[in-house]
């Protein structure tokens, strides 16, 4: 499928793109399946009610990107910049998904679930993640330092890492073993 500027789509969409731009397009009600965008920058696009299922986003670039209620599910999306989203109405989903070096600094996704993902290196800095659900995710590495975690749910995740000095906690739900992790760098033998 070829993808037109200023287009509008819907249904099931299957488009490979590498090193291009695409201006103020707009998906609602699609699932992108099997879309390899490579190096894409997606300029004031606009993606209400969409699935990506099973596609491989690598450096695709988000300015002024709005999003209404996407699901990600078995994606590969490796050092996305989420930040550069003009707006986020309703929250995201990911799940069994790749998030390596991704952005999400300073962004307020509360309630957003993250299930199952790989997310190495993510920086979640100064993030707004109360009630976020991390279950069964890979952290290692990811940063949190000033973010917000109050009701979050980090249970099944690995490699909790944060500084419990840096990070506003309350009603956050951990494993004993993530538990005793932070104790420890808070210098507290069990």
């Amino acid at each position: 499928m070829n993808l037109v500027d200023g287009s509008g789509y819907e249904g099931l969409v299957e488009a490979d793109l590498e090193d291009r731009v695409l201006r103020d397009v707009r998906f609602e009600d699609a699932t992108l399946r099997g879309c390899r965008w490579n190096a894409v920058t997606l300029r004031d696009c606009v993606f209400v009610d969409c699935t990506f299922e099973a596609c491989e986003l690598v450096g695709v670039k988000l300015p002024g990107c709005t999003m209404n209620g996407v699901r990600f599910e078995r994606c590969r999306m490796m050092g996305i910049d989420f930040t550069d989203l003009r707006q986020i109405v309703v929250q995201l989903e990911f799940s069994d998904s790749l998030l390596d070096y991704g952005g999400f600094s300073g962004m307020q996704l509360p309630r957003t679930r993250f299930a199952d993902c790989r997310m190495r290196e993510v920086d979640f800095s100064s993030a707004g993640l109360d009630g976020c659900v991390f279950t069964g995710s890979d952290l290692g590495g990811a940063t949190f330092n000033h973010a917000s975690l109050v009701g979050a749910d980090l249970r099944g995740a690995t490699d909790v890492g944060f500084d419990p000095r840096l990070v506003k906690l309350g009603r956050t739900k951990l494993d004993p073993e993530a538990v005793l992790d932070l104790a420890k760098r808070l210098g507290i033998e069990v």
